[in-house]
């Protein structure tokens, strides 16, 4: 799998936590999604401004939640 095939499926799966758990705070992605996902944080950090970017996610209050 390339880097770009693996990037784009850890935003996946990282997209689909967000929605089946909304409203949770950003450093809680952040945490969770790095232990989960073995990645550093700010590797989860980017991934979140990327789906921040391209509309996918809106920041409210702090927490996170599906477009």
């Amino acid at each position: 799998m390339s880097f770009t095939e693996k990037r784009t499926q850890n935003i996946e799966w990282l997209l689909g936590l967000i929605e089946r758990n909304p409203g949770q705070k950003i450093l809680f992605w952040v945490q969770r999604f790095s232990i989960l996902s073995g990645l550093r944080s700010c590797t989860v950090t980017e991934y979140l401004k990327v789906l921040h970017t391209c509309n996918k996610i809106r920041y409210e209050g702090g927490k996170v939640y599906v477009v």
